[in-house]
């Protein structure tokens, strides 16, 4: 069916739950999956986060630079795996957004491969994956399949760095590491990663809504740098 238009759904498996009503500050949590639709009818697989054994996590009405996705999940109920057909321009921040998705998850640290990766400049510099350069180059229709896990309704969901704003984060950042230096200094390594890793966390969420190669962008790359060091010790 279609939800939009360039956006055909199929219900893969059913939900026994009824549609929630997603509120803005909604969290779903879901692990996805996206193939690129070839002409010859074949699909090459792209990306999959249980390769990663890590789901993925949005709170809706949070600006997720990908609209699609919140777009696709907000058809679906807990438990359901549903699959989403896109044209090549409902999907076309795919390559960019993705991209810093893969970064975070390799943990990749080299500040200059995102200076050199602006919207300008990816089909002369490249994102650094084969296949995201691709679909920059030759747009293609992609399917998403998604299976959403958890639903849980702005109610549920504690006051945390992930349902904090963005003026919030980036004040956030620089007390959680001050924080983090000081319980290191007393030998407490748990509570001092742990505020490392949400400071990354808070950075990373930033990220995500930035440009890779814009100035935004660079600049919280850089702040990163420091908390990854830290979080390394």
């Amino acid at each position: 069916m279609d939800i939009s238009t360039g956006i055909k759904k199929k219900i893969l498996f059913p939900s026994r739950s009824p549609l929630p009503e997603y509120y803005d500050g909604t969290k779903i949590v879901f692990h996805y999956k996206t193939y690129r639709l070839r002409d010859d009818g074949e699909k090459v697989e792209l990306d999959d986060s249980k390769k990663i054994d890590k789901p993925m996590e949005i709170l809706t009405g949070k600006k997720f630079k990908l609209e699609v996705w919140e777009l696709c999940l907000k058809t679906m109920c807990e438990s359901e795996v549903s699959s989403f057909t896109c044209e090549p321009w409902t999907v076309a921040c795919y390559p960019p957004v993705m991209k810093s998705l893969r970064d975070i998850n390799a943990k990749k640290t080299d500040a200059h491969q995102h200076r050199c990766c602006g919207i300008a400049q990816m089909q002369d510099s490249g994102l650094g994956y084969p296949d995201l350069d691709g679909l920059v180059k030759d747009p293609a229709p992609l399917e998403f399949v998604f299976e959403v896990t958890t639903i849980e309704p702005p109610g549920d969901v504690e006051k945390n760095l992930w349902a904090a704003t963005d003026s919030e984060k980036k004040t956030v950042i620089p007390k959680l590491r001050e924080e983090g230096n000081r319980l290191y200094k007393l030998k407490d390594y748990d509570a001092a990663t742990k505020k490392y890793s949400d400071a990354i966390a808070c950075l990373e969420q930033l990220m995500l809504k930035e440009k890779p190669g814009e100035p935004e962008h660079v600049d919280l790359e850089e702040l990163k740098q420091p908390l990854l060091l830290n979080f390394a010790m």
